[in-house]
């Protein structure tokens, strides 16, 4: 149960950056890049830093990920609806 706590904030860090990108780009797959973008730099810090502050930093990373990944998922979807719409 521990380990659910660093990864939900790696999770609401990243909605925090999303929602931060999108509102000032406008542009939701430049702000899912920046996520990713955000996710990897987090990872090669963690590496970097090593010992147990970089472990921290990696199971924090899996949570920006894992919301990476989820936003990705939903953009995709709300695009295939969109086009699915105009056809």
């Amino acid at each position: 149960m521990g380990i659910l706590v660093p990864i939900g904030i790696g999770f609401g860090s990243n909605l925090i950056i999303y929602l931060i990108v999108l509102g000032i780009l406008k542009d939701k797959k430049r702000a899912t890049s920046s996520t990713v973008m955000s996710t990897i730099l987090l990872i090669v810090a963690s590496f970097i830093i090593g010992r147990w502050l970089g472990m921290g930093l990696l199971v924090i990373s899996f949570g920006m990920l894992i919301a990476a990944f989820f936003f990705r998922l939903i953009n995709s979807l709300t695009d295939s609806e969109n086009n699915a719409k105009k056809s």
